[in-house]
């Protein structure tokens, strides 16, 4: 006959071998829920805080994007500087800039703005609501209201005008009113050639010049000592 193991002969033993071994698989199990509980309990505080923010009377789905808008390149606060056939450097800036498709040569642009440097080191800011960049001529068109900025303190302001960026030429057809340090004008038209050198106001003009405000003498101080 085989001796009985120890776990038969002691039963109080084999309950603590049992109660250890169910203890030990407890552990296993409470390692592998436990994580898995702490995952999905993050899981729905995200999903909850998203279903309160969240605004039910917005929704932004594919359907609100047009096929035309899904064609077009656009860019927000668009910047292009280059340098005209004199090497000076020119910039044009814009809040938005649409192109129609990639190959498109004219590219619409909201407010925009551009800064040249004409030929002897002066430079000019010029701004629009609204505009067009062609970019195989480098030609801006303004419209909608132009105003245009000469650093000798000139501004102008016209409707439309057109300036051709490699040139650092411009011109405009439509009514021009201008005003600075020394003069006012008013033209019905305008042309600025030369890279700048040269600016010409068409069509019936009227200047008005201001001379300069003589500083005036000072009071010469009368004489108190009378002859000895």
């Amino acid at each position: 006959m085989n001796p009985p193991t120890p776990a038969l002969a002691n039963p109080a033993a084999a309950r603590t071998a049992a109660r250890r071994q169910g203890w030990s698989r407890t552990v296993g199990l409470l390692k592998i829920l436990l994580p898995a509980v702490a995952l999905s309990l993050v899981a729905l505080v995200i999903v909850w805080a998203q279903l309160r923010n969240s605004d039910p009377g917005f929704r932004i789905g594919f359907s609100l994007v047009k096929p035309e808008d899904a064609r077009q390149l656009s860019m927000v606060k668009a910047r292009y500087a280059g340098r005209n056939k004199n090497k000076q450097p020119y910039l044009v800036t814009a809040t938005t800039a649409v192109q129609e498709t990639a190959k498109a040569d004219k590219i619409r642009l909201q407010s925009p703005k551009g800064d040249m440097t004409m030929s002897g080191g002066a430079w000019v800011a010029l701004s629009a609501p609204e505009g067009d960049y062609h970019q195989s001529t480098q030609i801006l068109d303004l419209r909608d209201g132009v105003n245009l900025f000469h650093d000798s303190g000139m501004e102008f302001d016209t409707q439309t005008a057109r300036i051709n960026l490699k040139d650092s030429t411009a011109f405009g057809n439509d009514p021009v009113t201008g005003h600075g340090p020394a003069a006012d004008i008013k033209s019905k038209g305008f042309r600025i050639l030369d890279s700048g050198k040269r600016v010409i106001f068409t069509g019936k003009a009227q200047l008005t010049l201001y001379r300069k405000k003589e500083t005036p003498a000072k009071p010469k101080r009368a004489s108190t000592g009378g002859k000895k």
